[in-house]
């Protein structure tokens, strides 16, 4: 088994057994007080929207430099250092134009939630203490090292807000408290990971100026310019939508929308692991010319997402009614289901075309990814105006399904145009036939009325069938290898 399937077969463990945490915070505790759930989840947002623009573009720059960079015996030449120089002065550059237009945003946010606009001062520190956690995570990649970032920074945080949620609604702590322990998490989490590259023996933070020659100095300024546009530009197309709702309606809502949204991060568990463990490879296939290797990493990868994303997608959908009866506030987040639906299509479509994003970005031609991404925040955006007014947070996860589906279709044919590499083949076609045929099946078993019962019989058909067929057609061979190689660690106990 090699070092990608270990770490993403590792990863993907840590991150489903986040997702049981999850989904038990979801349905017992973020009911509970969605107002201070929806509060938090705009926190976390803001984060992940600005990390391109307050990092300038520093969590691309650290997966397409690194190459050049890597020099263990000179301690990489201080690139972790420079990469945290950059998201500094990022953040300060922000700053400063935010502080310019605060009066504007005051008064833009007076009439909606004044929840909202109490705690808004906390969200500086607050991102900028995410965005470097989020910066030093990609970093990590770059050895291979998925699985404790994500404990730390992922896992963790599914441990810390139930909490924060539930001691609100108790009354132990107020909201602002709240957001306080999310800042002091962020703090925690942040050293760390400082404290982990310092286990790696990668933590050098001295940065060697004199490495970067004025051409590569050059180069490094226009990537990180495009990518801080661009991967803005890409996420407000994919994430804003719980911003979004926050701020156009309520933040109850946006609660609401925040679980939908969750429920539908178990579709983004295969893909955070591949991409994490593959990103890297991408970029030395790209750096060194290996088409032949990308395109063979571009297809199989996209294959096997795509099945995982059926398989999780369709084994959830089919018992949606049942799922969110487990909760004893179904009545007020039950309303989310088709939020949930859509959003899992969003990914779906995403996780169909694999790494085609990252062979735009990690090549000559990530210019164009500028130029597609601003295109779609733009459509995005427009779309969720139009959507929202008319259906509400259904129309707010409409426009993310509709703008994922044409970025990804565009650069899919932009990759084919320049690489000549497609992502999809015959076995697209059957895993998509499969899971069409064991959703059937599963969908006409009659209900029994005792949710747990109907979600293991109805969700478990589906699995069982849509698995069996995937396996026994070997419609994406690495699960075989990866099933192969699992039974032979399990059969000498037995």
């Amino acid at each position: 088994m090699g070092v990608i399937q270990r770490q993403s077969l590792k990863y993907s463990l840590v991150n489903f057994a986040g997702l049981l945490i999850g989904v038990l915070s979801i349905f017992y505790v973020y009911p509970l007080s969605l107002g201070t759930y929806g509060l938090i989840n705009y926190f976390l947002q803001l984060g992940i929207i600005g990390l391109p623009l307050l990092s300038l573009g520093a969590n691309l720059v650290s997966i397409r430099f690194f190459p050049r960079f890597e020099d263990k015996s000179q301690g990489n030449h201080g690139f972790l250092g420079i990469l945290l120089w950059m998201s500094l002065l990022g953040f300060a550059v922000c700053s400063l134009i935010l502080l310019l237009f605060r009066p504007w945003i005051l008064e833009f946010l007076r009439d909606k939630d004044p929840l909202l606009l109490e705690h808004l001062w906390l969200a500086a520190p607050f991102t900028y203490l995410y965005i470097l956690n989020l910066l030093l995570a990609a970093y990590a990649a770059n050895f291979k090292r998925i699985v404790v970032p994500s404990l730390l920074l992922d896992f963790s945080q599914k441990l810390i807000l139930p909490l924060l949620v539930f001691a609100v609604w108790k009354g132990w702590i107020k909201q602002t408290q709240a957001i306080y322990g999310l800042l002091g998490h962020s703090a925690l989490v942040f050293f760390s990971l400082l404290a982990y590259f310092r286990h790696l023996g990668q933590l050098h933070l001295r940065p060697d100026w004199s490495y970067i020659s004025p051409a590569m100095r050059s180069e490094m300024i226009r990537y990180a310019a495009f990518g801080a546009l661009g991967g803005f530009g890409f996420l407000l197309a994919t994430k804003f939508d719980m911003l979004f709702v926050s701020s156009f309606i309520t933040l109850s809502t946006g609660g609401v929308y925040a679980i939908a949204s969750n429920l539908s991060a178990v579709f983004e568990i295969p893909t955070k692991g591949l991409y994490s463990a593959s990103v890297s490879s991408v970029s030395k296939y790209i750096t060194e010319n290996r088409h032949e290797e990308l395109r063979d990493l571009y297809q199989k990868g996209s294959v096997a997402l795509l099945i995982g994303g059926l398989l999780l997608l369709g084994g959830m959908w089919v018992s949606v009614h049942e799922i969110y009866a487990l909760s004893p506030k179904a009545a007020d987040i039950s309303e989310g289901k088709y939020v949930l639906l859509l959003l899992g299509l969003a990914k779906l479509a995403d996780m169909s075309t694999g790494f085609n994003n990252y062979i735009v970005y990690y090549s000559k031609y990530y210019a164009y990814s500028l130029i597609s991404q601003l295109s779609l925040a733009l459509l995005n955006v427009v779309c969720m105006i139009w959507l929202t007014s008319d259906y509400g947070m259904n129309g707010t996860a409409a426009a993310i399904l509709i703008s994922v589906s044409i970025y990804n279709l565009m650069n899919a044919g932009f990759v084919w145009a320049k690489f000549r590499m497609l992502p999809f083949t015959w076995n697209t076609l059957k895993a998509v036939g499969i899971a069409l045929l064991a959703y059937s099946i599963a969908a006409i078993i009659p209900k029994t009325g005792i949710n747990l019962l109907d979600i293991a019989l109805r969700s478990g058909t589906y699995g069982l069938l849509f698995g069996t067929a995937v396996l026994y057609w070997k419609i994406a061979p690495e699960y075989n290898q990866l099933l192969g190689g699992l039974w032979k660690k399990i059969r000498p106990a037995n």
